[in-house]
């Protein structure tokens, strides 16, 4: 099926997107993407929510430690080399370790504890953030991701598996593919976020994607390398399944 009969099938990506006739087909599957439509299926935070995110924030705090401690021997020493040093070196620490401070290290283990699966070469743990935003509140203050879960990619299109989210796309639905950059939130060191805009789901302008499994700022630009290589090869085999699947011109 072509992205001609995507955009046919976008009339019934309303009834695609309710709870209610998610819950009448059941779990929508992993992998391989049997349907050439997006889906998405929203319900109620189960473990992702407001003490989760809280929970979350709290590892920062354990980042700012340092610096504060910084500045506190700061203020007891002479100004000297060793004074102006010491927050920057705290500084530059805390940043070395940012993806600690996001709360990584728990998100890892309620993807991996939900959906008993490890990270792997098709498979990352992510957070997802829609436009329009699902989330909204508090929750969406603190906490940039609209839920966390894990993201897999097939033969033929790709699932995110999160707490409360459910969306599967097929490639030839996938519009573009952008990195952007976490901005000041990641102090322009974290590794980007692909945003993909997706045809199908009206309502839903796309998803971006970042990754969630890092400790340290390295191997998150490195597991970033391999997301964005994974997405634009989303991209280009669903570009090259619609020009196969287009009908050719009549001489």
């Amino acid at each position: 099926m072509n992205s001609q009969n995507c955009q046919r099938l976008r009339r019934f990506a309303p009834i695609l997107h309710s709870v209610t006739f998610a819950g009448l087909i059941g779990v929508v599957p992993d992998v391989p993407i049997q349907s050439q439509v997006a889906q998405l299926e929203v319900a109620a935070p189960k473990r992702f929510d407001l003490s989760a995110v809280l929970r979350l924030n709290a590892y920062g705090v354990v980042l700012a430690v340092p610096v504060i401690l910084s500045v506190l021997v700061m203020s007891a020493l002479p100004f000297g080399l060793l004074s102006a040093v010491l927050p920057i070196a705290a500084i530059l620490l805390g940043s070395f370790f940012l993806p600690f401070g996001f709360g990584n290290r728990l998100v890892t283990r309620m993807v991996q504890d939900q959906e008993g699966a490890k990270p792997g070469p098709d498979q990352f743990v992510v957070q997802a953030t829609f436009t329009p935003r699902i989330r909204s509140g508090l929750r969406s203050v603190l906490e940039d991701a609209d839920d966390v879960g894990l993201l897999s990619f097939g033969d033929s299109g790709f699932v995110f598996k999160g707490d409360s989210v459910t969306l599967q796309v097929p490639f030839c639905c996938l519009r573009s593919v952008q990195k952007q950059s976490l901005g000041l939130r990641g102090l322009y060191l974290y590794g980007s976020r692909m945003t993909a805009e997706l045809d199908g789901l009206p309502g839903l302008r796309s998803v971006a994607f970042a990754e969630r499994t890092s400790l340290i700022i390295p191997t998150s630009w490195r597991l970033t390398k391999m997301l964005h290589g994974k997405m634009q090869g989303a991209m280009n085999a669903g570009k090259v399944g619609n020009q196969a699947s287009l009908p050719e011109a009549k001489t």
